[in-house]
C-alpha cells in the first residue's frame, strides 16, 4: 500500500470550482459527500474528477479497462501484504455525470486474502483466494487522494456511515 498522495506546487486542475472561494459570511460547502462505502457526489464537474481518477489510479495500479464513453476504469490484480497475511484488490472505479458541476464517483475495491486451503475444503490442497474486507482502507485512500489532486478537502462522511464503516 502506497502512502497517501500529496500533490506538488503546480499539481490539479486550474479550473475553479464552487468550493475553491468562499464567499464572506457564507460557509464552503464540502465537494466529495458519501453516499454510502462505495458511492460519492462530487461537486465537480466529471470531467475534472475523471482525470483525476485515472491520474491516481495509475500511480498504483497497472490499468486494464479505460473507459471514457461509460466512465469505467478497472486495475489489475494487485497483491500486497498486511497483518501477517497476503492480500490483493482489484478496483474498479466509475465516474457519472448529474449535471454540468457534479457527477457520481463509485468505487468497489475487490479484496481478497491467502490460505490455506487444505483445511478449509476436503480434497482442495494449496493456496486459495477467499473474500475479505478492505482491511487497508484502500477505495477511501484512493477517493482521498482523488480529492487532494483536485486541491479539494478529503471526503465529507456522514456520522452515522462512518460510524458503520468503524464496527466491521
Amino acid at each position: 500500500m502506497q502512502a497517501p498522495y500529496a500533490p506538488t506546487a503546480g499539481e490539479g486542475t486550474s479550473a475553479s470550482s464552487p468550493a475553491e472561494a468562499p464567499q464572506p459570511g457564507r460557509e464552503r460547502l464540502p465537494t466529495f459527500v458519501a453516499i454510502d462505502e462505495q458511492s460519492f457526489r462530487v461537486l465537480l464537474r466529471d470531467e475534472q474528477v475523471w482525470n483525476a481518477a485515472i491520474e491516481v489510479l495509475m500511480r498504483n495500479y497497472n490499468l486494464t479497462t479505460i473507459d471514457r464513453a461509460s466512465g469505467l476504469v478497472t486495475t489489475e490484480w494487485d497483491s500486497f501484504y498486511l497483518n501477517q497475511s497476503v492480500y490483493r484488490n482489484k478496483v474498479s472505479l466509475r465516474v457519472t455525470r448529474l449535471s454540468y458541476g457534479s457527477c457520481q464517483l463509485s468505487i468497489v475495491n475487490n479484496v481478497e486474502v491467502l490460505r490455506d486451503g487444505s483445511a478449509a475444503a476436503a480434497g482442495t490442497i494449496g493456496p486459495i483466494w477467499l473474500p475479505s474486507r478492505d482491511e487497508a482502507q484502500e477505495a477511501r485512500r484512493i477517493v482521498r487522494n482523488i480529492a487532494l489532486l483536485l486541491k479539494q478537502s478529503p471526503p465529507l462522511v456522514p456520522a452515522k456511515l462512518a460510524k458503520s464503516q468503524r464496527t466491521r
